[in-house]
């Protein structure tokens, strides 16, 4: 017959959402190794409960479930954790520290306290409710006595658990007479979805980076502009144990690196990524061309992945000078990028490039480390650091930049072509949507606002139908370009 688990639960701060205190672990002998400690900390206004009496957590707990063996009655299971999160608020995500923690050990005191890392259990880290599995781990006992304490090291798992609830702000449409007519088109990708960047690939296909507890995730959709509202994303890439540094929707494809440094491409119409070979360098910026060879820009060097092996990297430029961003189009074209300490956008050519130091040619002058960098047949055009924005009047050297007339104080953050016009784009702050276009050689071109009154946009895109933002609340939603 098997033995009931030994239970020892300590709570050190279960006060209120607003002022959680510390916690920490209980040092008793378990009288055994076989089981798990939980360290949970609620961010937020939520709770989180088993499903039984034993854990009901609204800020900083902890808890101890200890088997005499593997063996015993319910050691083969798991513990179950729930999130309820408080009226008006919504679960964002559990996330899980591998920080190491010292525990009580079966050996003597000499070779207490014993170090183990925290578990990173493979869950689906937005699920409402999750299962937490028992079990031991070889721990390190203390420095300059791993020999004497040989034997002595194995211990029960400890999860570090956080929790995360988040209170959104209501997304607010202006008063105006376009009030209401910004509509959801398309519900949040799973629960606790935050919206990041969004884009169009030429031939329509719309896809999106939403994150939930930090880590990251793909959403898509093949034709965005037909589809009733609200839509059911659909999921390519589902969230699991890691998040994006970078994330680019170009007219051929997306291209993304996470934060382990693998870089991957999802090609122009397809719905499955696939990933570089080779040792992936840190990138500064990406992007794909018309035959889905993909580019890195670091902080000093140009590395092209060509389709469709995408076996090793291969240097096409090095000595880059510091700067931002990077642009490729057709395989035989060139690369744009813009340095900084030439204030200048550059172009490269792409075909003939054998890894030497770069020596470009300066298309656009006085651009000042261009971020959000589009390009279409006639021009450029981009933000500054500063949020202003600017379009160049020529694609082609020489080429120099012009600021749209912007209202003032605000911040653009993103940009957007608009596929009407050759002289036209969209631009956005995190709160207002406006119309762009460029206004010939002798001056500033002009903006008007599409949208005013918003909040948390984190990213946006256009086709000829619609102009698409993504939100920090996880949606998708769109607006009519006739409504101007």
């Amino acid at each position: 017959m098997g033995l009931a688990p030994i239970i020892a639960l300590a709570w050190t701060g279960c006060a209120d959402d607003e002022g959680a205190t510390g916690y920490g672990p209980i040092y008793v002998d378990p009288g055994g190794t076989f089981g798990a400690e939980f360290s949970i900390n609620v961010v937020g206004r939520g709770r989180v409960q088993t499903s039984g009496p034993e854990i009901d957590c609204p800020s900083a707990c902890f808890a101890k479930y200890i088997f005499k063996s593997s063996t015993a009655d319910g050691a083969a299971g798991a513990l179950s954790l729930k999130a309820t999160p408080t009226a008006g608020s919504r679960f964002a995500g559990w996330s899980f520290s591998t920080d190491p923690v010292g525990t009580r050990g079966r050996g003597s005191a000499n070779c207490n306290p014993v170090l183990r890392p925290g578990a990173d259990p493979q869950v689906d880290r937005n699920a409402l409710e999750i299962e937490l599995p028992y079990g031991e781990t070889a721990g390190t006992p203390p420095a300059g006595k791993e020999s004497a304490c040989q034997g002595q090291t194995t211990v029960p798992l400890i999860y570090n658990v956080t929790a995360t609830f988040v209170t959104d702000p209501p997304v607010e449409l202006d008063a105006g007479s376009d009030a209401g007519s910004l509509e959801v088109a398309y519900t949040a990708p799973a629960v606790g979805a935050i919206g990041r960047e969004v884009g169009l690939t030429a031939n329509g296909y719309l896809y999106w980076h939403y994150q939930t507890g930090g880590l990251s995730g793909i959403a898509y959709d093949s034709n965005p502009s037909t589809g009733g509202a609200p839509q059911t994303a659909s999921v390519i890439v589902p969230v699991s144990s890691t998040s994006f540094t970078l994330f680019e929707v170009d007219p051929y494809g997306v291209v993304y690196q996470a934060t382990s440094g693998a870089i991957s491409v999802i090609r122009y119409g397809l719905t499955s990524p696939t990933t570089m070979g080779g040792s992936p360098p840190t990138c500064n910026a990406l992007a794909v061309d018309s035959s889905y060879n993909v580019y890195c820009r670091t902080a000093s060097t140009i590395v092209q992945w060509t389709y469709p092996s995408y076996t090793t990297g291969n240097i096409l430029y090095s000595g880059l000078p510091s700067g931002t961003d990077l642009h490729a189009e057709s395989s035989g074209g060139s690369l744009y990028y813009s340095s900084t300490s030439s204030s200048a956008l550059l172009s490269l050519p792409i075909t003939g490039a054998d890894g030497s130091v770069a020596s470009p040619t300066t298309v656009v002058s006085g651009s000042f480390g261009a971020v959000n960098l589009e390009a279409n047949s006639s021009r450029f055009f981009w933000i500054d650091p500063s949020g202003s924005v600017r379009a160049s009047s020529s694609k082609f050297a020489p080429a120099s930049p012009y600021d749209t007339q912007v209202p003032p104080s605000t911040s653009f953050r993103h940009l957007a072509q608009d596929p009407n016009s050759t002289a036209h784009f969209w631009v956005a702050s995190s709160s207002a949507i406006y119309h762009a276009y460029y206004f010939g050689d002798t001056g500033p071109g002009v903006t008007e606002p599409l949208r005013t009154g918003l909040s948390g946009i984190a990213g946006m895109t256009a086709d000829s139908s619609y102009v698409y933002i993504s939100q920090t609340d996880g949606t998708i939603r769109r607006v009519s370009t006739s409504e101007l």
